[in-house]
């Protein structure tokens, strides 16, 4: 399936049948009707085609293959029948088998456009997505009325990574056909990957009004609330799924990510366990579990989580980053600086993978290498605010003040609402001698959040320098009182945000 939206068979069913009982009912009785004429005429053709149509569309797919094939012996050159056959087999997932019926009904009828649609869709499903593309593209030059082929044109470009023209034809499907679930799922799909996550969202939400029933609308939805920041409505959405489709181990693990967002990390890796239960062989589901059990301060056990996951997917950043994060709350930074180096050479632009590299040189005392790296990393990802508070906490440690205070404005610019960045603009200031802005900043970081330890002390040592002792003393004696883990010292003078 490619980028979520459904396989696209022509001249049979859709996968998985209509899901609506009072047309399950009548097909049922259009199924005992058939059965009727074959026990009085079992040489009618026609009642054997019927007969497999209406299997398939009640997702008896073995019986209505059987059906097939008995009309096929009377009438083996009627391309409809081979498109019947492909899609019930598409749908038991016997794609080289669907490939072959749907060649068949090509070289019957070329100028079929449901027969290019179909064997599309086959090529998809066996990974040929070139072929498949060829495919589709035949489909919509016979027939471009019909949204079947830009919807599957869609679906191939998507796999070959091509999002902004997939999305091109998806908007195209949907303007087509504006009821077809799939197209509106792709686009959902091909929006998520652009970054397009509003829209994706709306995507997601009209494809889920027309198939309420299905799964993949509501992981869709969960996806594009995330990126939002929306956590709890994405948690909501990925319970959606998890109520249609309980043995999804992708599903249980994009619900550990959700509740990992929320602190909730007790729960989430209940929901990781249950990934890999499902998938013991999935690299995500480990991922997950290791970064709940990080969360939780169980770093031995994360450690273990994150070796089987790059075990399993040796090739795959995300471990390496992990076992880096492990590695590194273990206190054995040479080894994460090691785990961290493989993710960056895995993945050469992954902000996360330079981040985490600069915390562990960092932690190594290398500072100018960690400064390249905490560079390198807000070029890559310059929207993110931690990786901006990271570069001011090696400033600051640096004796450029000017230069960690332009960091923390930005990471104030793009967190808007968050006080440590505040705090950090304060002590900033104040080492450069700004006393009053300083202050201006820790009024505004109190105004986010109560009063902490951190700020407090930072006032303290700005009221000091601007020679106000007595206020410096009342400032310090009350960071002592909220003061509740000894590190509050050490974060006030070097700037909060840093590893």
């Amino acid at each position: 399936m490619a980028g979520g939206s459904g396989t696209r068979g022509g001249g049979g069913p859709a996968a998985g049948g209509s899901g609506r009982e009072s047309q399950r009912g009548a097909l049922k009785k259009t199924l005992a009707a058939l059965w009727e004429r074959l026990v009085n005429h079992p040489e009618r053709v026609t009642a054997h085609w019927g007969l497999a149509h209406v299997l398939a569309r009640l997702d008896r797919f073995g019986e209505a293959l059987e059906s097939y094939a008995n009309a096929e012996r009377a009438e083996p050159d009627e391309p409809t029948l081979h498109m019947g056959r492909g899609a019930s087999l598409l749908c038991l997932d016997r794609y080289g088998e669907a490939l072959a019926s749907y060649d068949a009904a090509v070289r019957l009828e070329p100028r079929s456009a449901a027969g290019h649609v179909g064997r599309g869709a086959s090529l998809v499903c066996l990974g040929r997505h070139d072929e498949a593309l060829a495919a589709y593209n035949r489909a919509v030059r016979l027939e471009p009325w019909d949204g079947a082929g830009y919807g599957g044109r869609g679906d191939a470009l998507a796999c070959l990574g091509r999002h902004r023209e997939a999305l091109a034809a998806f908007d195209t499907a949907v303007r087509l056909e504006p009821r077809d679930a799939a197209g509106h799922r792709g686009r959902g799909d091909a929006l998520a990957r652009l970054g397009r996550h509003r829209e994706a969202f709306a995507a997601f939400g009209m494809s889920a009004r027309l198939e309420p029933e299905a799964t993949w609308e509501y992981t869709g939805i969960g996806r594009a609330l995330h990126r939002l920041d929306r956590d709890k409505r994405a948690l909501a959405a990925y319970d959606e799924a998890a109520k249609r489709e309980t043995d999804d181990a992708r599903g249980h693990a994009d619900r550990g990510w959700a509740l990992h967002r929320l602190g909730l990390d007790k729960r989430a890796l209940r929901a990781f366990d249950e990934a890999v239960r499902l998938e013991p062989r999935g690299a995500a589901g480990h991922r997950g579990r290791g970064r709940a059990l990080n969360a939780l301060g169980l770093n031995k056990r994360s450690l273990r989580a994150f070796d089987e996951a790059v075990r399993l997917e040796p090739r795959g950043a995300a471990g390496h980053r992990g076992r880096g994060r492990a590695l590194a709350a273990l206190g054995r930074y040479e080894k994460a600086l090691a785990a961290y180096d493989e993710a960056v050479r895995l993945e050469p632009r992954d902000a996360a993978g330079h981040q985490g590299r600069g915390d562990a040189l960092l932690s190594l005392d290398r500072r100018g290498e960690s400064l390249a790296a905490f560079e390198e990393a807000s070029r890559l990802n310059p929207g993110s605010a931690g990786v901006h508070g990271c570069r001011a906490v090696l400033l600051m440690g640096l004796g450029r003040g000017e230069e960690a205070l332009e960091a923390y404005v930005e990471a104030g610019r793009i967190e808007p609402g968050n006080a440590m960045w505040q705090r950090g603009r304060g002590i900033a200031l104040g080492s450069l001698g700004r006393g009053e802005e300083a202050l201006k900043a820790y009024d505004e970081a109190e105004r986010m959040e109560p009063k902490t330890a951190v700020g407090t002390l930072g006032r303290s040592i700005a009221l000091s320098r601007m020679g106000r002792r007595e206020e410096a003393r009342a400032a310090l004696d009350e960071a002592k009182r909220l003061n509740r883990d000894g590190k509050t010292f050490a974060e006030a003078r070097r700037g909060p945000g840093g590893p």
